[in-house]
């Protein structure tokens, strides 16, 4: 038996532990332990790239929770939480969390990473053996259903499991699994399975594997509902649960443009790379079998149904900025109008959240409250802002080079320049100059920002605003921030972009000293350490077809 101790404010319970510490990743979690003790972490994520480091202590794990509607009244039981990686997140939503992990390490680790949190118990032990005297809001399976099999001790062991979750929910209360999907698109593109380290066990169903399996979207929800989750809320994370930059669900599907768009990838190792995994996934949203490919699933479920409008249909995170910047946005519909909320993800970035507040302000006055969509805060957590339905200018520029070509996509940015990007400017200008200061220009005035409606246009987002930079600046950084999330269809029209950029008349110098204050926008904007555990992908040629 184990004992009661405190680690800061988190009180540790090892009194019902009768397992033994059978997961673990060897010296390493000696290290991260040592690293928390001393409140390294960030140091240690900047400085060493080994995959458990970033895993385990990455603030970006938290993506997949941070956005869960908690209440400060309500209790969450946090099953397998590991290092502690999305624990910080539950504590500071929820009013109490009791979390349960099965290694001593682990719980420890856990322990030294939020030990800040008086709201939060820590009992070391399998669930199974455990009698917590309580019932819970929410239960979270984050990363731990997968692994059912190695502690339930049972004929149907994920079954059983469920099962067990279930009696700590109370009425009404909702369990929240993550895993991945075994059919996910970036297995069949080459990516190794994240649990064996093999290609192709999750399609093949696991040959010769005991201690580990995920499933498929049908079987997850067939399992669930047995298991008594008859109530069941759908979500897609993208690249997978561990690091979501973007979540959709059944009722916010992502476009084929929007799958080919910039997203991060961070996976575990380097890879095999059979064809594109974007363009797989694009090709296949039109058919309506995203859902079925999705490499993660994230489900919301209880006994009874779930109140799906209090539950976001999109999430987006921005966890590549630095703090003061660092922004969660969520797409809600209720009584079938849909709302935008962005979040601060830390106290730092709540006086961001007023500035946008007021940069919307200033927007309305130049452009007229037609074309800027309306924000307002709500809390100093929380700023509502207006869904703007429509067709967005990025995808209004695909369909124009592809109906048009060349022609058509030059005619549809000189329409942005000379309209949106000068606003009102355009209707008493007779020129447009490219070199003029002095007003606020929307440094977020870019094509996926804009939409198309029957006012002409209406701008949804407008975080940055600088009397620093001028119209060629907003022109040229709108185009190229295109381009990057849109590099494939240059090939396509025949073109390189650095002709395209040519053909547009623009000089030389202009074009050089633009992509130095773009990348000097980027620095100060963005916090690219996770680029340095990005894998090296190895193509494979097939045939000639080069992936």
């Amino acid at each position: 038996m184990g004992k009661r101790h405190c680690i800061g404010k988190v009180l540790v319970d090892a009194t019902q532990d009768k397992s033994e510490d059978q997961y673990s990743e060897g010296d390493v979690e000696d290290e991260l332990l040592a690293i928390v003790r001393k409140g390294r972490r960030e140091e240690a994520l900047r400085q060493d790239t080994r995959w458990p480091v970033l895993y385990h202590l990455s603030e970006e794990r938290q993506n997949i929770v941070s956005w869960l509607p908690l209440e400060k009244t309500d209790r969450v039981l946090e099953i397998g939480c590991g290092c502690g990686a999305v624990t910080g997140a539950l504590c500071r939503r929820a009013g109490h969390v009791d979390a349960v992990e099965i290694s001593p390490r682990r719980a420890e680790i856990a322990a030294y990473r939020n030990q800040d949190c008086a709201n939060l118990t820590i009992y070391v032990g399998n669930l199974n053996d455990l009698a917590l005297g309580q019932t819970y809001d929410v239960v979270t399976l984050i990363g731990v259903l997968e692994y059912a099999i190695s502690f339930t001790h049972t004929q149907r062991p994920f079954h059983d499991f469920l099962v067990q979750c279930q009696r700590y929910l109370k009425p009404g209360g909702r369990l929240v699994v993550a895993i991945e999907n075994r059919l996910g698109m970036k297995y069949w593109t080459g990516a190794f399975e994240d649990h064996t380290g093999r290609m192709y066990d999750g399609i093949l169903n696991y040959p010769g594997v005991r201690h580990v399996r995920t499933f498929s979207r049908q079987e997850l929800a067939h399992l669930l509902q047995e298991a008594g989750y008859a109530g069941q809320q759908w979500y897609y994370p993208y690249p997978d649960y561990k690091f979501p930059m973007d979540i959709h669900s059944d009722r916010y599907l992502p476009t084929s443009d929007e799958m080919r768009g910039s997203f991060n990838e961070t996976y575990d190792r380097e890879r095999v790379e059979v064809f594109s995994e974007k363009e797989a996934l694009a090709s296949i949203v039109p058919a309506g079998l995203y859902s079925e490919f999705a490499n993660s699933f994230l489900v919301v479920c209880g006994r009874e149904t779930v109140d799906a409008e209090k539950l976001p249909i999109y999430v987006h995170d921005a966890w590549y900025r630095p703090a003061a910047y660092r922004l969660g946005t969520a797409i809600y519909e209720r009584a079938g109008k849909r709302t935008v909320e962005k979040f601060a993800r830390s106290d730092a970035a709540r006086p961001h959240l007023r500035t946008i507040e007021e940069n919307g302000r200033i927007l309305t006055k130049l452009y007229g409250k037609e074309h800027v969509a309306a924000s307002h805060l709500i809390t100093q957590d929380t700023l509502v802002c207006e869904y703007v339905d429509g067709e967005s200018f990025s995808d209004h520029c695909l369909q124009a080079a592809r109906t048009d070509g060349v022609s058509g996509l030059v005619s549809a940015l000189n329409f942005f320049a000379e309209q949106i990007v000068r606003g009102q400017e355009a209707q008493t200008a007779t020129s447009f100059d490219f070199e003029a200061l002095g007003r606020q220009y929307d440094v977020d005035l870019i094509y996926d920002n804009v939409y198309l409606t029957e006012d002409g246009y209406k701008i949804s987002d407008y975080e940055f605003l600088s009397t620093q930079r001028c119209q060629l600046f907003a022109t040229l950084h709108a185009m190229f921030t295109f381009h990057l999330h849109h590099s494939e269809l240059w090939p396509q029209l025949g073109v390189t972009f650095d002709a395209f950029v040519n053909a547009l008349g623009i000089e030389k110098s202009d074009w050089e000293a633009f992509l130095a204050d773009e990348k000097a926008y980027y620095e100060h904007l963005q916090d690219w350490y996770t680029k340095r555990y990005e894998r090296i992908r190895h193509p494979l040629q097939i045939e000639g077809i080069t992936s």
